[in-house]
């Protein structure tokens, strides 16, 4: 396992999509600031706290290209098919691909989370939010980044295809987009089961936690569970899909 990680990580320094996405990870949570922060604005007490977990969504957007950019090439260069003829095993192999790319999402995350550190010396920021609460929902956007990455590893390590996988993972992101940016006011105007239901489905999906972390919410036990269920069920049938599947 040591050995496979050493390897992504040697593809991940040299690999040009990497720097690349963090450029864009940086730019757009700054501009994500900006927009939705005046540093004139008077008696805004939570200022930077109402912006400061948009990386959230980042990691939505952003994480998911460089994932499918990562793991197809291992399986264009037939890097794959070497690691399983060299006598690694196939759960080791992508257990080391999902640790790999959590662990550059997370990098992502500490250089926006950094870069908003900067920015709010500048403007002499307030950041009026209860520690035990950002400890919450920072908990929280890290688990929402290990599903991210736990579904966007299945898709792409389970579709050899790099044309097919990229779809699909592009397909996903803008449905789950659309979806669940409507969902809040589905949830308002329904009643019942239905409600119940939506109400889950907002729960449940990690662009539906990003929206309910980014607005500082307060549900963050359940998405935390929610997050952790996901995670389990989806490496589990990720792993087992890879144990069987045929590498050419």
């Amino acid at each position: 396992m040591i050995n496979l990680l050493k390897s992504n990580f040697y593809r991940v320094k040299k690999s040009k999509s990497f720097l690349i996405i963090l450029f864009l990870f940086t730019i757009f949570y700054i501009m994500l600031y900006f927009n939705n922060y005046t540093p004139n604005c008077v008696n805004c007490p939570n200022q930077l706290g109402e912006v400061f977990f948009n990386y959230t969504f980042l990691i939505c957007l952003l994480t998911p290209i460089f994932i499918c950019i990562f793991i197809n090439s291992d399986y264009n260069n037939g890097t794959i098919r070497n690691k399983i003829i060299s006598g690694y095993s196939k759960v080791k192999i992508y257990l080391a691909n999902l640790i790999t790319i959590v662990l550059v999402s997370l990098l992502y995350m500490v250089i926006a989370i950094f870069t908003l550190t900067i920015i709010s010396f500048i403007f002499n920021n307030s950041f009026i939010i209860t520690p035990s609460k950002f400890i919450y929902l920072f908990f929280n956007s890290i688990l929402l980044n290990i599903s991210i990455c736990s579904i966007f590893n299945f898709i792409t390590m389970s579709i050899s295809t790099k044309n097919l996988s990229s779809i699909y993972s592009l397909s996903l992101t803008i449905m789950a987009l659309v979806f669940t940016s409507n969902l809040p006011y589905k949830i308002s105007i329904s009643s019942g089961i239905k409600k119940q239901i939506l109400t889950f489905m907002y729960d449940f999906i990690p662009f539906g936690q990003a929206y309910q972390i980014v607005s500082l919410t307060d549900n963050y036990l359940k998405i935390s569970l929610y997050s952790i269920i996901l995670i389990i069920i989806v490496n589990i049938l990720g792993i087992n899909i890879f144990k069987n599947k045929q590498i050419n």
